[in-house]
């Protein structure tokens, strides 16, 4: 179990970290900033970002019944694992949205619409649809080898 939520975690990280730079050119403040303060403000999005991942997880596997859900993943634990960040996403999005924490640019009407039914850009739904699966698969691989069976230490 501890392995299984550290790989994630490191993956996640990873993944979200990389994200999170990609995406500076579409909210206002961050093409302006300094470059180590925006490395700073990218690395808390991405401890923010990991934490949502790793609930995430621990609520498909309660649901699952198993830490190791993520080897053969039910539809409800899949579900579960990608409802709860989305649903999370979307909270925190409008959140600082309203309290103006951060904006979006005009890149993002351009290039990447704000959804109206939920008054948030489409690539935190993006980000929270395909990074956790991308990271799934990633986690699945390790543990499981390039054999297809899970390694004596995969815990």
């Amino acid at each position: 179990m501890t392995r299984t939520l550290r790989d994630s975690a490191f993956l996640t990280a990873f993944m979200l970290f990389v994200w999170e730079i990609l995406q500076v050119p579409f909210f206002v403040q961050m093409p302006a900033t300094e470059h180590w303060q925006a490395i700073e403000m990218c690395l808390k999005a991405t401890i923010g970002d990991v934490a949502i991942a790793l609930v995430s997880f621990a609520i498909a596997a309660l649901v699952d019944r198993s830490f190791r859900w993520f080897l053969q993943p039910s539809g409800r634990a899949l579900s579960a694992y990608l409802t709860t960040g989305l649903i999370a996403t979307i909270f925190l999005e409008r959140h600082a949205i309203a309290t103006a924490r951060w904006s979006y640019s005009d890149l993002m009407s351009d290039l990447m619409p704000v959804l109206p039914a939920i008054g948030i850009g489409l690539i935190p739904i993006v980000q929270w649809t395909v990074l956790p699966l991308v990271t799934l698969l990633l986690t699945r691989r390790l543990h499981m080898g390039s054999t297809g069976r899970r390694h004596p230490g995969g815990q």
